[in-house]
């Protein structure tokens, strides 16, 4: 059986290794693995691993919500009053600009 040296010098078993447990003591079998997502906690100084499957999944795995905020389409305005009113400031302040730098540079 071939064996895992971990960064504090203690040796595991391969099969042990990106297993989602931390067999090490010092997370090191778990550190460079593409099977999980690591859980930075600010509570402490160990990491948790869990399944890629529960990464936005709607449960919050994480002890700091980390695994559902990285969804890619969640809106950030919602409210049709809100989105015009971002748009409206968007465009006034563009067109501000445009008229400032056009004074600017006759």
């Amino acid at each position: 059986d071939e064996t895992f040296v971990c960064e504090n010098h203690n040796c595991i078993p391969y099969s042990k290794v990106c297993d989602l447990v931390d067999d090490c003591g010092d997370a090191s079998d778990e550190k460079h693995c593409v099977n999980h997502f690591d859980c930075r906690s600010t509570s402490s100084r160990r990491t948790e691993h869990i399944p890629l499957s529960s990464v936005n999944d709607g449960v919050h795995d994480c002890s700091n919500d980390e695994d559902e905020r990285l969804t890619c389409h969640q809106e950030v305005i919602k409210g049709f009053f809100l989105k015009m009113s971002s748009w409206i400031v968007g465009l006034l302040s563009t067109s501000f600009n445009i008229v400032v730098i056009g004074k600017g540079t006759l």
